[in-house]
C-alpha cells in the first residue's frame, strides 16, 4: 500500500513538473493571425441598404526585421495590409506608412488613447467588456471609438470597433454628428461567419 501511495506521488509529481504547452497561462492574441483565418461581414449598401457581404481573409505571410507578418486581404481589393501581433497590440505595416501603425491597443484600459492608422486618427477605449451578439454568435468585446478627420477639419466621423480577444473585429459603426449633435449613421459592418486558428 505504501508503495502504491509513492508511486502515485511520484507520479504527480512528474505531471506537476511536465512542460505543458497548451497551459491556462498561454492568453490568446487580441487578433488571431494565421493563413487560412478569414472574417465574413455584412455591410448596407447604398442607396437601397441591401446587405452585401464582404470576406477579409490572410492569404501570406513573411519575416521582416525579426516580425511574423501576415497580410489580410479583402475579396474587393487587390493590395491587403500587412499585421502582425506585438507586446503593445495588433500593428499595421503597409505601403502608405514608413513605420508600423498601432491599430489595436492590447491590453487596454478604459479611457487609454492613442493615435492609430494616420496621425490623425485618435482612438480611445470606451470599453473593456462589452457583450453584442451577430449572426456569426455572441461575443464579450473590447470597443474602440476611432475620431477620422475628413477633409481637413471640417467633418470627424467616428468608428465604434468591437473586438474580442481570439476571434477578431466583430461589429463596426461608422457615423458622425452634425452641428446639432445629431448622431447620423454612415453604416455598419457585422460578423456573420468566420474561421480561425
Amino acid at each position: 500500500m505504501t508503495k502504491t501511495i509513492i508511486t502515485l506521488a511520484f507520479c504527480m509529481l512528474l505531471n506537476a513538473c511536465h512542460d505543458n504547452p497548451t497551459s491556462a497561462t498561454t492568453s490568446p492574441q487580441l487578433y488571431p493571425l494565421a493563413i487560412g483565418n478569414y472574417w465574413k461581414y455584412q455591410l448596407p449598401t447604398a442607396p437601397v441598404n441591401q446587405p452585401m457581404p464582404v470576406t477579409e481573409f490572410i492569404d501570406r505571410d513573411t519575416i521582416f526585421g525579426g516580425q511574423h507578418w501576415f497580410r489580410i486581404r479583402s475579396d474587393s481589393l487587390s493590395q491587403g495590409g500587412w499585421f502582425s501581433n506585438r507586446s503593445d497590440g495588433l500593428i499595421l505595416y503597409s505601403s502608405d506608412s514608413s513605420s508600423p501603425l498601432l491599430v489595436y491597443k492590447y491590453p487596454i484600459h478604459t479611457n487609454d488613447k492613442f493615435f492609430a492608422f494616420s496621425s490623425n486618427d485618435t482612438v480611445t477605449v470606451v470599453d473593456d467588456h462589452r457583450h453584442i451578439t451577430t449572426k456569426a454568435g455572441d461575443f464579450d468585446c473590447l470597443v474602440y471609438q476611432r475620431r477620422s478627420f475628413i477633409g481637413g477639419l471640417s467633418q470627424v466621423n467616428y468608428d465604434d470597433l468591437y473586438v474580442a480577444i481570439g476571434v477578431g473585429r466583430v461589429r463596426e459603426e461608422i457615423y458622425y454628428y452634425d452641428s446639432l449633435m445629431v448622431r447620423h449613421s454612415l453604416g455598419n459592418a457585422d460578423l456573420i461567419e468566420y474561421a480561425v486558428k
